[in-house]
C-alpha cells in the first residue's frame, strides 16, 4: 500500500538490548500526506498487529510527564520541520 512520501523513520529501540520498543517516529513530506496517512491506515493490521497512528507531540509538551511510556507514542510527524498537524 502506497501510505504518502516519508522522509525519514526513526525505530525505537531498547537501550540495554537494542531491540525494538515497538514504535517509531515517521517524517512525511508534508502535513497534508501526514493527515491522509494517519486516516487512512489508521488500524492496518501488520504481521497480526492493527497500527495505531499518532501525531508525535513536541519534547517540551512531554517534559514534566510522569509516564514516559505513554507520552512517547509514535506516529506521523508530517510536515518538513516534523510540526505535526496544525
Amino acid at each position: 500500500a502506497h501510505f504518502g512520501t516519508v522522509g525519514l523513520v526513526r525505530i525505537i529501540h531498547e537501550h540495554g538490548t537494542g531491540q525494538s520498543r515497538g514504535f517509531c517516529f515517521v517524517d512525511f513530506a508534508s502535513v497534508a500526506e501526514a493527515t491522509r496517512v494517519l486516516r487512512e491506515a489508521q488500524g492496518v493490521v501488520i504481521d497480526g498487529q492493527p497500527v495505531r497512528l499518532a501525531y508525535a507531540r513536541p519534547k517540551d509538551a512531554i517534559a514534566g510527564s510522569g509516564d514516559r511510556d505513554r507520552d512517547r507514542a509514535g506516529g506521523g510527524r508530517g510536515g518538513h520541520d516534523g510540526q505535526g498537524a496544525p
